[in-house]
């Protein structure tokens, strides 16, 4: 019988080999440390960063094993552990991409932000947006004054934008920004393992602030409406 220094030492290989927007899957091999021989009796546990055991598998008669999980947060660096035998050592080994899930989280943040941005700067552009009329009224103007019975517009010849060249070319230059980061990111993407792909998509829109981003902007535009109808009136 094998006592606990006489076990034989061994080497876990590991790589995620499938995965959908939901689940994926990662491939085990473990072999003797000095033959390469397949080992072909023991169990292998897969736990997320915070240690958490998110699958495991028994190995098969060809010295591998397949473990399914669900994709969740902090999934980006996984440790896969082959607990051992009374024959053979235990190993461990990690499927870490953590670089690769900063760069796409920073990247949907920088999107997101600019996004953001050229929503709103068009709609302060509306907002600064000047009908001509015999007497010239601002969009806003006309939309504060609507409560105003007495009001009488002349009809709409023209419409013209004042004060709003910097945030046209603003706009211009993230939409830039936003073409080349997208360019930048799918170039990237082909260097590492498609099958990451899913796993750091879902980590990174698990965050709350792409689940609310439509309500931020709504908020964000409500304020600058009610900043700019107090504005109209006090100026």
């Amino acid at each position: 019988m094998n006592t606990e220094n006489e076990k034989i030492k061994t080497k876990i290989d590991a790589e995620i080999v499938n995965s959908n927007t939901k689940m994926y899957t990662v491939s085990v091999k473990v072999t003797e440390a000095q033959t390469n021989a397949p080992v072909l009796k023991g169990k292998v546990i897969v736990t997320s960063k915070k240690g958490k055991i998110v699958g495991s598998g028994k190995i098969s008669k060809d010295g591998t094993a397949t473990i399914t999980s669900s994709i969740s947060r902090k999934d980006y660096i996984l440790t896969v552990h082959y607990e051992g035998t009374k024959k053979y050592d235990e190993s461990k080994t990690k499927i870490d991409f953590q670089s690769e899930y900063l760069f796409y989280k920073t990247s949907f943040y920088l999107w997101t932000a600019i996004i953001g941005a050229i929503i709103i700067m068009l709609y302060i552009i509306m907002l600064n947006s000047y009908i001509v009329t015999t007497t010239p009224t601002s969009i806003l103007g006309i939309f504060t004054r609507q409560f105003l019975p007495y009001l009488s517009l002349e009809p709409v010849t023209s419409l013209i934008l004042v004060n709003t060249d910097f945030i046209q070319i603003l706009i211009n230059v993230l939409v830039w920004v936003l073409i080349i980061s997208f360019i930048v990111a799918s170039v990237y993407a082909t260097q590492f393992n498609p099958n990451l792909h899913n796993i750091i998509r879902k980590n990174v829109t698990n965050h709350s602030l792409f689940h609310n981003f439509f309500i931020y902007i709504v908020e964000i535009i409500m304020f600058i409406t009610i900043f700019a109808v107090i504005l109209e009136y006090v100026v």
